[in-house]
């Protein structure tokens, strides 16, 4: 909120404590001693701060779900690596000794099934000749319709029970190549490899120890982001593509840029799916660092102003030393000479703009580079005598 001095009622202070003052001053007394600050056009900037954690962009984390022992760890912490690189190779003795049992039992299942199926193609093709027969008979007028029936009907079984041999002999084909086939995928599955170019951060894979979960982390490490959280009566302000400065103390008064790359539409939640506070809620967001060449690590923590607004080229000063008359006119007070090798406060109307924490930008056709402009004007009064003080 900016601070406005109100001085109404100046004209009987100037009537009054002014003539009191002429008359001490005619007397030798001192100017009035005040502070002021030298006008140069600066960039003026409204900021909230927060901290943060500096993670990758790109964050890749490598799993198993094989549980075989890791028996060999190609890669350290700290390499890089290219895609499809091995990382890891996963004991496989267990897994190839099954295989080897199952192509075992499927041959030994083809070789019983294809003797069923012999034996019931056999049986068919007897049924069949036979029926074939009873029909020439029959329409011959030599067997009865029941000898003809009897010899159709033991056909009809034959066919069922060859094709219940022949689907009997697929189903356990298909049953144990289905069961190698994810056996040899989980030999393949055993050699893990990157599945991105990047450098290695964690390693969680030990040689002669169970590999199962998270064995590896890759992460682009040229590409970095700050992961933080916003306070809800800051986050309202906050947009997408605001600029971002970033500090760190671990490399000393280096300043990077950041933009804002990313804001969370809900408050952060707990394990249960809640918003984490009943009270005073953070919502998430990340900022992407965009200076080349930082000496930020992954992992850090940084300190970060994020500009909500900000102005470059302009006049700014305290708000005290602005006021504002009855008539609603802001002004500031300069040091001007009075002709005499003194000073005196000269009133220049000004219109106020964007403000900061601490300053308020002013324009106004009687301000100029240069321009000492005191900087708490309340007990001040156009044509008041003033001694500098110091500058601030």
């Amino acid at each position: 909120m900016r601070k406005i001095k109100w001085v109404i009622g100046v004209a009987v202070l100037v009537v009054v404590a002014g003539g009191i003052f002429f008359l001490t001053a005619a007397a030798g007394d001192k100017a009035a001693p005040i502070s002021f600050v030298e006008l140069h056009p600066e960039e003026l900037a409204n900021s909230i701060s927060v901290k943060g954690r500096v993670e990758s962009v790109e964050k890749t984390d490598v799993y198993t779900t094989l549980g075989l022992v890791a028996k060999e760890v190609r890669v350290k912490a700290g390499e890089s690596v290219e895609e499809g690189q091995v990382l890891c190779v996963l004991d496989t003795e267990s897994l190839e000794l099954s295989i080897a049992q199952q192509k075992a039992e499927l041959r030994m299942s083809q070789q019983s099934g294809m003797s069923g199926l012999s034996g019931a193609q056999l049986e068919l093709d007897i049924k069949k000749a036979a029926a074939e027969s009873c029909k020439s008979l029959y329409e011959a007028g030599a067997i009865s319709k029941d000898a003809y029936d009897q010899a159709e009907n033991a056909y009809a079984a034959a066919k069922i029970r060859y094709e219940e041999a022949l689907a009997g002999l697929d189903s356990t084909t298909d049953v144990r190549s289905i069961a190698i086939r994810q056996l040899e995928n989980q030999v393949r599955d055993a050699v893990i490899k990157a599945p991105v170019r990047g450098t290695v951060t964690a390693v969680y894979a030990k040689e002669g120890a169970p590999g199962s979960g998270l064995l590896f982390v890759i992460e682009d490490t040229e590409r970095l982001q700050v992961s933080t959280s916003i306070k809800e009566y800051d986050a309202v302000n906050v947009e997408l593509g605001m600029d971002v400065d970033i500090r760190a103390d671990s490399v000393g008064d280096a300043v990077y840029e950041g933009r804002v790359s990313k804001l969370d539409p809900a408050a952060a939640k707990n394990a249960a799916g809640e918003t984490a506070a009943l009270s005073d809620a953070e919502f998430g967001a990340q900022v992407e660092i965009l200076s080349p060449g930082v000496d930020l690590k992954i992992g850090m923590e940084v300190r970060m102003e994020i500009m909500l607004e900000k102005k470059d080229g302009v006049f700014g000063v305290p708000y005290d030393a602005v006021t504002m008359d009855a008539g609603g006119e802001e002004a500031v007070f300069a040091v001007s000479d009075d002709g005499q090798g003194g000073y005196i406060a000269k009133r220049i109307p000004v219109d106020t703009g964007m403000e900061t924490d601490f300053y308020v930008e002013i324009a106004g056709s009687g301000l100029y580079e240069g321009i000492r402009v005191i900087s708490d004007a309340s007990d001040v009064h156009d044509g008041m005598a003033v001694s500098i003080g110091q500058e601030g």
